[in-house]
């Protein structure tokens, strides 16, 4: 079997100039269709959502995963408050009925053109969703050992402490009460950074 020729520095740069497309010049689409951002009304994400759905749009809400002071535990909220991507899911649907569905105020729109992402920024916003819904409680608060923080509820609220270790559930917090060193054990979510 005969070696593959090796282009010449002169080949390859004409092979790479003809792979970009020239000014006026367009590429042939690709084969999924684009993202587009619809903006939703106030807290209707999943509303917009359901609906969207129902007429036949694949839709995409990135969610983050959060610490809420009286939660039981961590919740996830919309990512990007307000917007949600869709796309077509079949072809020649018009976006014309996004405007008009519930929980929807309108498309984002640059002039007359609806906003598109690439498929490449979709994935990298959902690597972060994934990356962000694996943190435990204290990676989410950003608490580590030799911090001190500030008791934001519970029966130390007010108080300030240095952190002394963080596990999955629990941070241990060095105090002083009564005029004594004391360590105690609480939920991340009642410590917030001094």
């Amino acid at each position: 079997m005969a070696p593959l020729p090796v282009p010449s520095p002169d080949q390859a740069a004409v092979q790479q100039l003809a792979a970009v497309p020239q000014s006026g010049e367009r590429r042939a689409p690709e084969s999924t269709p684009p993202w587009y951002l619809a903006y939703t009304k106030p807290r209707q994400e999943m509303v917009a959502q359901l609906n969207l759905r129902q007429q036949g749009f694949e839709t995409y809400l990135p969610l983050f995963k959060v610490l809420r002071r009286g939660a039981a535990g961590p919740v996830m909220e919309p990512m990007f408050p307000r917007y949600l991507l869709l796309r077509p899911g079949r072809e020649g649907q018009s976006l014309g009925t996004v405007r008009s569905t519930r929980g929807v105020s309108g498309l984002v729109r640059f002039g007359v053109e609806p906003g598109t992402l690439a498929e490449r920024v979709v994935n990298g916003i959902r690597a972060a969703e994934v990356a962000r819904a694996q943190l435990d409680d204290a990676a989410l608060q950003g608490l580590r050992a030799g911090q001190t923080v500030v008791f934001a509820g519970g029966p130390f609220h007010g108080l300030a402490g240095l952190v002394t270790s963080v596990s999955a559930q629990r941070v241990k917090v060095l105090l002083e009460l009564l005029g004594r060193p004391t360590q105690v054990q609480v939920s991340a979510v009642e410590l917030a950074p001094a």
